[in-house]
């Protein structure tokens, strides 16, 4: 499964979408995504990538946001790689 995701920093949130053979890059909106290729728009959405009426939704992805601190608790031999 290829996931695209979307970090807004003013609400401090991190969303993941199933994205399917789309590859997207940034659009004219802070809310927008534009399909490389096909220039197809998707506004992002709390549950879906959409676009225009009757066009398959893209479905936000299920996550979790955890710190580190407390991973590492949980998980003492977890590798971490470098740069």
């Amino acid at each position: 499964m290829r996931s695209e995701h979307h970090v807004n920093p003013s609400r401090r949130t991190v969303r993941a979408y199933e994205r399917g053979h789309l590859r997207f890059g940034s659009g004219p909106g802070p809310d927008e995504l534009i399909a490389g290729g096909t220039g197809e728009r998707r506004r992002i959405e709390e549950e879906a990538l959409v676009s225009a009426p009757g066009c398959r939704r893209l479905a936000r992805l299920a996550g979790h946001l955890a710190y580190w601190f407390g991973w590492f608790a949980f998980h003492p031999d977890t590798l971490v790689y470098g740069r």
